[in-house]
């Protein structure tokens, strides 16, 4: 199941159980959780809080590079950055 963190731009998770529904939407900042059960229909926004989101390692910065930028960059340059990123100097 794909986790909050992963959810792009407008892109929405929906789950469905017995007595209720909850989709969250992914917007600018944070996330809309909205939840509809027999008492009605609640909405609530939550801001984005990256102490939860998984560190992003070299082999996820790869994957979502563009494989035609890759090429056109300099080995080295990309080389450091990946290093950077593996540091946690920059995310």
């Amino acid at each position: 199941m794909k986790s909050v963190y992963e959810l792009k731009l407008n892109e929405s998770l929906s789950y469905n159980e017995k007595d209720y529904s909850l989709r969250i939407i992914k917007v600018p900042g944070g996330w809309i959780y909205t939840i509809n059960d027999y008492t009605g229909v609640g909405c609530a926004f939550v801001p984005l809080d990256k102490e939860f989101q998984k560190p992003k390692d070299t082999a996820s910065v790869l994957e979502t590079m563009d494989k035609e930028v890759l090429e056109q960059l300099d080995k080295e340059v990309v080389e450091s950055v990946l290093e950077k990123v593996d540091k946690k100097e920059i995310s």
